[in-house]
């Protein structure tokens, strides 16, 4: 693990800034066809329990949303977990802890503090419960208690007030399933509506080596989700660092992405997904149709390794007859081009309205089809719709920006105008 953290931080070395100019508008578009190496991602809904997030944030051109986050727990009455524990025999204290974060979590009152001991947990950890207060689980050391498992890691899809701080979550090895993080509402039906999933936080992790799809899944109506200062690699195929999928009011900060397969022990098959996607593939089977307020912000997203059809950064994904995405803020984050494997672009949206990308900087040789963005519609999509890119710094060191190989031209930006209705350059 030291040199991945070492190889990250050594590549970290630029700032954010802005520049740029142009403003377009268009008619009613026919769909163009992806290059022919562009993939097609699918995802495949989390089975029910058996046993909940919503801050408010309008991201639009002229002003940034703030959405409201319960704050974590600072102080509170401790609980303990250990590899050597007992969920019978304990009862919670430093002397005779508990042995799952599960059992935990269904004892505790509101306001706690449950600190993990460091060791290796094996199975699923599920977070069910409401606490208005908030409660937060700990890792007693640093990253020291590591969680596996080969399915969903951590499920969270019947609770509310609820942070998860400083642990090491993976799959345990090839062939575990779905995804490391779900976080999902089911709490809606089993109120009869009166309640839902809302306020977790998941703060300075290391998510990674996803081996079934995505690391992170925030789906199904899920609202007010905080994730920040964590560390992300190593998808699963065609999966993504983090899915954002038919939810609304999340805040995606200050945390480090990037890939490095060989160092998991794994071949780099060039066959995931984007780092983030923020998209709508359920339609609606749920109460949100496309996601919303949904704000990117100061990010590192580094070391590309995946499929020549992605994009660092995806707003709209699915083939699907409403905007999957609208009211999207991504500001403020360091985009750097130091991998190897070809890419589509570093910025992509399909089918979306609302979009503002703003004071990001873009820097290296990528290396892509289109340097800045690629704005475009797949099947069904609906027309792209106030598409705003401005004050960024795009930069190729090498001069070979949007040109993938020799004696091809430079491409800025791969966008038919007729599937864009309006788009700014600033």
């Amino acid at each position: 693990m030291n040199h991945l953290f070492k190889k990250t931080w050594l590549l970290i070395a630029l700032l954010l800034g802005g520049v740029m100019g142009c403003v377009q508008a268009q008619e009613t578009p026919t769909p163009t066809a992806p290059p022919t190496l562009t993939p097609t991602v699918t995802h495949t809904p989390t089975p029910r329990p058996t046993f909940t997030a919503v801050p408010s944030a309008t991201p639009a051109p002229s002003k940034t949303p703030v959405p409201t986050n319960t704050p974590p727990a600072m102080s509170g009455p401790l609980f303990y977990v250990s590899t050597v524990g007992d969920d019978r025999q304990g009862n919670g204290s430093s002397t005779k802890p508990w042995g799952t974060i599960t059992h935990a979590v269904n004892n505790v009152p509101d306001g706690a503090i449950i600190l993990v001991r460091p060791g290796l947990y094996d199975g699923r950890v599920d977070l069910n419960g409401i606490f208005p207060e908030g409660i937060t689980i700990r890792s007693e050391i640093p990253y020291q208690a590591r969680l596996r498992h080969d399915d969903t890691v951590i499920l969270c899809s019947l609770a509310q007030g609820i942070t998860i701080e400083g642990f090491d979550v993976a799959h345990n090895g090839p062939g575990a399933q779905r995804y490391v993080v779900q976080i999902q509402d089911f709490l809606t039906d089993a109120t009869a509506g009166e309640q839902s999933v809302t306020r977790i936080t998941l703060r300075n992790n290391i998510f990674h080596d996803s081996y079934g799809t995505d690391i992170l899944k925030i789906n199904n109506s899920a609202a007010e989700i905080l994730v920040e200062g964590n560390m992300l690699y190593n998808q699963g195929p065609a999966g993504h660092h983090i899915d954002v999928n038919s939810v609304q009011n999340v805040i995606i900060q200050d945390n480090i992405f990037f890939n490095d397969f060989a160092a998991s022990g794994r071949e780099n098959q060039q066959n995931s997904g984007s780092f983030v996607t923020i998209q709508d593939s359920n339609a609606a089977t749920d109460r949100n149709l496309g996601s919303r307020d949904i704000v990117l912000r100061r990010n590192v997203l580094l070391n590309w390794q995946g499929s020549p059809g992605s994009t660092l950064i995806a707003v709209g994904e699915s083939q699907v007859a409403y905007h999957q995405a609208q009211q999207i803020l991504i500001e403020n984050n360091l985009l750097l081009g130091n991998g190897r494997d070809p890419i589509l672009a570093a910025f992509g949206v399909n089918g979306s309205r609302d979009i503002t990308f703003r004071h990001n900087t873009v820097t290296g040789d990528l290396p892509s089809f289109s340097y800045a963005v690629r704005l475009n519609m797949q099947t069904n999509n609906l027309i792209n719709q106030k598409i705003l890119l401005y004050n960024n710094i795009w930069t190729d060191y090498t001069g070979t920006m949007g040109q993938l190989e020799a004696n091809t031209p430079l491409r800025f930006s791969d966008t038919n105008p007729e599937e864009t209705e309006t788009f700014a350059l600033l």
